[in-house]
């Protein structure tokens, strides 16, 4: 089940907090609680988008028509100056080489 604003699209983060208000001030995901508060267990049929501030019912969030998000892949840092050398060395290498070729017509 994927989680999208029935208006615009948006998908928002779980990190994304909405607020009890009017109610108790509590601040939660509303997504993992299917719209009710925590706190003072109020129950919210309607919720805002944070990007288009349109509302909507709850229900029409959850949606099965919408791809998985895919994951970040993070390219690993080079962790020390012996890494950070080599990287520098391969590359100013590749550069010329690469550029004698295009030169010379070969790519």
């Amino acid at each position: 089940m994927k989680i999208a604003c029935p208006k615009c699209e948006f998908r928002p983060m779980p990190n994304i907090l909405w607020l009890c208000r009017p109610g108790c001030g509590h601040k939660w995901q509303t997504f993992a609680t299917h719209g009710i508060c925590p706190r003072c267990s109020k129950m919210w049929h309607d919720t805002q988008c944070p990007h288009c501030k349109l509302w909507s019912p709850i229900d029409d969030w959850y949606r099965e028509d919408i791809p998985e998000r895919q994951p970040l892949v993070r390219r690993k840092q080079p962790e020390t100056q012996e890494e950070l050398s080599f990287r520098d060395a391969a590359q100013s290498a590749l550069v010329p080489s690469i550029l004698d070729k295009a030169f010379k017509g070969e790519l």
